[in-house]
């Protein structure tokens, strides 16, 4: 039995139940963190600018993030192994905090690539001890309505409110103050961290010890299973659309149509509104049709959504092809971390989550860093439609090759006949 939850019981507890218990413990620290991580959206790319640098070199400064996840999200499933999820939650927090705040006053470009790099290290212990604790938490019936609201949390304060507070402070406040800002929500992302899940040492991971990395690599045998692999590039792709939307944004907005933070901020904003709308509609569809039934429309949509930004020739037209991209993004709230929840061992859930996190971080990292790479070969126009092939192409492999993860109990079963 979990003992915030009651998975696992001889009587499941409802979904409304279980999301209720981990408000505090889950959701809220959640909801600080990405409010943070959403000031940067719009406002890095800007910061990396005042340096002279290449677009190129500036999809480098936003990906470099990525770089951190990547080569930290192993040890921090490791780490989720072996110490309580609180102390791995706070710690990340706290990382983020101290490689943020420090952008106000970074007058080099390698001070933001360096400071950016660590943020990440952060970033993925935060990241997956909320994905960890979920997957210990949440039934496999209830995991996609779950996931989604974890989803739709990050969505609504990283794609909504974060890109929304750069609109309206920077209209008063210059751009390395919006900074400052943003290391307040992960200042308040800690305490909140800290003090919700106070006492829930129970959260440690005790069934398999691990004692190293070392041992907590044997998960690599998973990934040769022929399902598992196909998934985890279908989750490369995921990963790779969803960050390939959002540089092309700012890139686009600033670069082709010359907007400034402000106008970028409020452009971003309504993708964020959009998307968060539709999460609820995703946990649903995961649950009741298949995770399928969410993955291949999102990517889909995305990749029309791709399409329009290259035919952006106003900042509407833009506005407009940020919403319908926020749309396909919402669609698919929570589908590739339920994914990854289903087919995780259930000894090594962290250990398996770190190398799913890693190759989506992968995919993260090229979809950050192709679109800048885009407008210094063949500009912004045609490297969103390449962009849009991309995220069509996804949607067909995982059609056609991923398979579907959710197993009705015989109750269920019984119930929809």
């Amino acid at each position: 039995m979990h003992p915030l939850t009651g998975a696992g019981t001889d009587q499941p507890i409802s979904i409304a139940t279980a999301i209720r218990r981990l408000l505090v413990p889950l959701y809220l620290p959640a909801f600080f963190f990405f409010v943070g991580v959403g000031m940067l959206v719009p406002t890095l790319p800007l910061l990396l600018a005042e340096f002279g640098v290449s677009y190129t070199a500036i999809a480098v400064g936003v990906a470099v993030v990525s770089v951190g996840t990547i080569l930290f999200n192993l040890p921090a499933g490791v780490l989720l192994g072996r110490f309580s999820n609180r102390v791995v939650t706070t710690v990340g927090a706290l990382v983020m905090l101290a490689t943020t705040l420090p952008l106000v006053v970074a007058d080099e470009f390698t001070q933001v690539l360096l400071l950016r790099l660590v943020f990440g290290c952060g970033l993925s212990m935060v990241f997956l001890s909320r994905v960890t604790l979920l997957g210990e938490a949440v039934d496999v019936e209830h995991r996609g309505r779950a996931t989604a609201v974890l989803g739709g949390t990050m969505r609504i304060s990283r794609f909504f409110l974060g890109p929304a507070l750069v609109g309206l402070f920077g209209a008063f406040l210059d751009l390395r103050a919006l900074f400052a800002v943003a290391a307040a929500f992960q200042a308040v992302a800690a305490v909140a961290a800290w003090f919700g899940q106070r006492g829930e040492e129970e959260l440690r991971r005790t069934e398999t010890p691990r004692t190293n990395v070392f041992q907590g690599l044997d998960v690599a045998r998973v990934y040769l299973q022929p399902r598992v692999a196909i998934a985890s590039a279908g989750a490369f792709l995921g990963q790779f659309t969803r960050a390939a939307r959002l540089a092309i944004i700012p890139f686009f907005g600033a670069f082709v149509l010359d907007l400034d933070a402000s106008a970028i901020g409020y452009i971003t904003a309504v993708g964020g509104a959009l998307d968060m709308v539709f999460f609820p509609l995703a946990g649903w569809m995961m649950d009741r049709l298949g995770r399928k039934f969410c993955s291949v429309p999102s990517f889909t949509v995305m990749g029309l959504g791709m399409f329009l930004v290259a035919v952006s020739d106003t900042w509407m037209l833009l506005l407009i092809a940020s919403a319908v991209l926020g749309i396909g993004n919402g669609l698919g709230s929570g589908a590739l971390m339920t994914l990854g929840v289903d087919l995780s061992p259930p000894d090594r859930i962290s250990e398996f989550l770190g190398a799913w996190r890693a190759i989506g971080e992968v995919g993260e990292l090229s979809g950050s860093v192709l679109p800048g790479q885009f407008g210094d070969s063949v500009g912004f126009e045609n490297g969103s439609m390449i962009l849009g092939a991309i995220g069509l192409f996804g949607g067909l492999l995982i059609l056609l090759f991923v398979p579907e993860t959710l197993k009705k109990s015989p109750a269920r079963v019984q119930k929809s006949a």
